[in-house]
């Protein structure tokens, strides 16, 4: 399909600093973030309000009314100049339902089914049944079907017991707020995109403002599948004011660079939508589970570099002693430094409490923190030490294994002719810096020698660390910022 804005410019009222959003590098799919008062949905209006209002249709954030056909609303949605243009003055339908269900009237009356031609028999015939796979997919436990007869549906759910499909009386009080919010909206962007379709319309452009409060998280999945067959099959873009980094998640792992993310700050005039790609992929997959709830509501994500820190602060994280716990997410050694500025942004549209950190992005002493860029959400802490393999020499990590550092030092003294690449070395341990030498290379060898039990170096650091608050050595060698900032 054509992008039919990849740029536009809206008005923007003064309360929210006046002069215009730009809006520059649209996508099939746009995905607005902002905190609740930046303007995402008097931007959305703003958008209808400015463009052709024939080719955008807006959804608004609250939807209310009794889901119920009525032939009044069936005739007024027949005009696509006056389609939903109530939702564009307020952000609010109180009679959305009734909308989304009366325009399956005005569609069989655009199709002609009341002209019974054998043409327009097997056009209804094919819109129709359609619409309802459409709909089944969205919902699969149930299958709706428009009918030539007033209210012009059937619906059903899947009975669970047998197997079969049974009537659904009023769904507002049979369903789920959550089924009833999505099979209301499914059908409300359906028909839009049927009548576009009958009407030949050149622009389709949707607005959807917060379509997802009442889905859980497979059927925000469920729906982030049907609004790319609203892209593919009715050559649709959309424009999708959200919270939800689950839905964000969902539509990028489906459509990647089709999708943009556009976190709305209006302390600029120029909004970039940044396009979906691999770091805000696997941000948005970790996000868009249950670990949101950590950044979101207290405690803190923890970016680190790579598999063995991952090892170390995942297990730290779950020790039973802890009470401090992190959603820890390995970035590959120096990529942390392109997923850091992704969470700020991402966190900035999302929190509005910054008085603490959603996170902290964990570099080894070895590294360098940029001096460019924001660090508000998510800032950079280092460990005093080296890096993580240094850790595995404190008194307390050597304690775990019942053994001191003069007894590690015969140790590897003793052993060190059955590593002949790094014998010297080894036997030079007497002279070793354990807090700032780099012994990356060596850890595999001492943990070889030092650990009778075999476990692999990063779970005897984690077991240390995680079972109390770190002291003495071992405190020390994390460093006081990043024990401020974790404990």
């Amino acid at each position: 399909m054509g992008i039919y804005y990849s740029s536009i410019d809206v008005n923007r009222p003064e309360w929210l600093g006046g002069a215009q959003w730009m809006l520059r590098g649209l996508r099939d799919i746009t995905v607005v973030f902002g905190r609740n008062g930046a303007g995402k949905s008097k931007m959305l209006r703003a958008i209808h309000g400015q463009a052709s209002t024939k080719g955008t249709f807006p959804i608004a954030a609250e939807r209310g009314g009794d889901w119920a056909y009525d032939q009044g609303i069936s005739q007024s949605e027949l005009s696509s100049t006056t389609r939903g243009s109530t939702r564009a003055q307020q952000n609010a339908a109180p009679n959305y339902r009734r909308e989304s269900v009366s325009r399956i009237g005005s569609l069989m009356t655009k199709i002609g089914f009341v002209a019974g031609t054998a043409e327009n028999s097997l056009k209804n015939d094919h819109i129709l049944s359609e619409m309802s796979e459409h709909l089944s997919a969205l919902l699969p436990e149930f299958k709706i079907i428009a009918t030539q007869e007033n209210p012009h549906y059937k619906l059903s759910r899947l009975n669970a017991s047998n197997g079969e499909f049974a009537n659904v009386g009023n769904p507002v009080n049979d369903l789920s707020s959550g089924e009833t919010e999505t099979l209301t909206l499914g059908l409300d962007l359906l028909t839009a995109c049927y009548l576009w379709e009958l009407e030949n319309q050149n622009e389709r452009v949707l607005l959807i403002d917060e379509p997802d409060p009442h889905m859980h998280p497979e059927l925000q999945n469920h729906f982030a599948k049907f609004l790319f067959t609203l892209v593919d099959r009715f050559q649709a873009q959309i424009i999708l004011a959200t919270h939800s980094t689950t839905l964000l998640s969902a539509l990028g792992r489906i459509g990647f660079n089709r999708v943009g993310v556009l976190y709305l700050s209006n302390s600029i005039d120029v909004q970039q939508v940044h396009q979906f790609d691999n770091y805000l992929k696997t941000l948005s997959g970790v996000l868009g589970g249950h670990a949101l709830v950590g950044p979101l509501f207290g405690a803190p994500l923890l970016l680190v570099e790579g598999d063995d820190d991952n090892r170390i602060w995942s297990q730290v994280s779950r020790h039973p002693a802890n009470r401090n716990i992190f959603a820890v997410l390995p970035c590959d050694g120096d990529d942390i430094l392109n997923y850091q500025p992704v969470l700020e942004q991402l966190f900035a549209s999302l929190r509005e409490d910054t008085s603490k950190p959603a996170g902290y992005a964990l570099l080894d002493n070895d590294k360098s923190i940029p001096t460019h860029g924001k660090y508000v959400h998510i800032p950079f802490i280092k460990l005093s030490c080296h890096e993580s393999e240094n850790l595995y020499l404190t008194d307390e990590v050597l304690a775990s294994m019942k053994l001191s550092w003069e007894d590690a030092k015969g140790r590897l003294k003793s052993r060190a002719t059955e590593f002949p690449d790094i014998e010297p070395r080894l036997l030079d341990c007497e002279n070793w810096d354990r807090k700032s030498d780099d012994i990356k290379d060596l850890i595999g060898p001492i943990a070889t020698i030092l650990d009778d039990v075999g476990l692999h170096w990063t779970h005897q650091v984690g077991r240390a660390i995680g079972q109390r608050r770190p002291r003495n050595e071992l405190e020390d060698f994390i460093g006081e910022t990043v024990m401020n900032a974790l404990w």
